[in-house]
């Protein structure tokens, strides 16, 4: 890819170099058709000199547009960051969610958040809240009091194995807290009134 720009370059550069060479013959004419005259052609020298600049001036922008990584990689940092931070926010809305339930005892939904908070803190690389996390998913182990929707499952199992994607040595832990999902109970919306 950068031997295709740089070969761009290399060939719009020749064609405003001849360009001009052409522009320059045909604003001294008279010093080429008539070389006894002494004098000297300053409209001819004025013009010549002027298309010379517009040629640098044209071969600059040129070289601006095409240096646009420069612009796409600050770009690329400008995202990095802004995905960094929206993950670090969905982490404290999360994290929120499931301690107010935690204040009301709803097992399900402080499973439900830890798991989302779980895999946003993954996603920016906090390792220490992941491991604290992985280890309060995993007191649930024994406890069969847990109960979500089939497609809240399929949710949160989604997401711990795109968190085993991220971090693959957390795959053993992680495969603990998909069997805690599996072995919980399934309800539908008509059992709980919704």
């Amino acid at each position: 890819m950068k031997d295709w720009k740089n070969a761009i370059k290399w060939f719009l550069s020749i064609v405003s170099f001849l360009f001009s060479l052409a522009v320059l013959c045909k604003a001294f004419p008279r010093l080429i058709e008539i070389p006894n005259e002494t004098g000297f052609d300053y409209m001819g020298f004025i013009v010549g000199v002027l298309s010379l600049l517009v040629t640098v001036l044209l071969g600059w922008n040129i070289y601006s547009v095409i240096d646009l990584r420069n612009i796409k990689s600050e770009l690329e940092d400008v995202k990095s960051t802004s995905r960094c931070n929206s993950y670090k926010t969905s982490v404290v809305v999360f994290a929120s969610m499931s301690d107010f339930y935690q204040r009301n005892n709803d097992v399900n939904n402080v499973f439900y958040y830890n798991v989302l908070t779980l895999s946003y803190a993954l996603k920016y690389g906090d390792m220490e809240l992941a491991n604290n996390l992985i280890d309060e998913l995993k007191k649930d182990m024994d406890s069969n009091h847990l109960s979500f929707y089939e497609n809240t499952k399929d949710t949160m199992i989604g997401l711990l194995y795109e968190c085993v994607h991220e971090v693959p040595n957390l795959k053993y832990n992680i495969n603990k807290i998909v069997d805690i999902i599996n072995r919980s109970d399934t309800v539908s919306p008509n059992e709980i009134g919704v």
